[in-house]
């Protein structure tokens, strides 16, 4: 029933149901699903509630996920900064989260850093599957980019990089 109702409801209901719960899961569930659907501005208020005052009465297991969301809305509007900050509280939580790894390889290289972006991406390229249509672009461009011993061979990489993800 809910699914055939107006969005208006939809939200109401799952804005009713976010703030019922004692845990911040609710707030993340919420502000997950307005990220999914590409409302940053109400994803981005409800990823935030779902980190502010975090207790053990009212936890957020997910704490390193909400951030890494909260990075790439931060990303996205230009605030390089905050989005950095996001992700080294994310990574504090849980270091082996690899998304938000791919995600601070790709702030990083809008900062101007190619090289460290890399070694970023390094532990990524290890792991079956880590590598995202997303990650991969951040790679091609840093391949491109970078300074430290580059060769001929990076821009044929990041080529190789490119026509996959294209051919995917």
């Amino acid at each position: 029933a809910l699914a055939d109702a107006d969005p208006q409801v939809r939200k109401a209901a799952l804005e009713h149901l976010a703030h019922q719960t004692k845990s911040k899961l609710g707030r993340h569930a919420l502000g997950m699903a307005y990220y999914a659907i590409g409302d940053t501005k109400d994803a981005q208020g409800q990823l935030q509630q779902a980190i502010t005052d975090v207790t053990d009465d009212e936890p957020n297991p997910l704490s390193y996920h909400t951030r890494t969301a909260l990075a790439d809305i931060l990303l996205g509007s230009g605030d390089i900064k905050g989005a950095g900050d996001q992700l080294d509280e994310a990574l504090k939580t849980n270091s082996g989260y690899l998304p938000a790894l791919a995600m601070q390889a790709k702030v990083v290289l809008k900062n101007g850093e190619p090289d460290r972006a890399l070694d970023l991406l390094a532990p990524l390229e290890k792991e079956d599957g880590a590598m995202t249509p997303a990650a991969n672009l951040t790679l091609a461009e840093a391949l491109c980019t970078h300074k430290t011993n580059a060769t001929p061979q990076d821009k044929v990489d990041a080529e190789t990089v490119l026509t996959s993800i294209k051919d995917s």
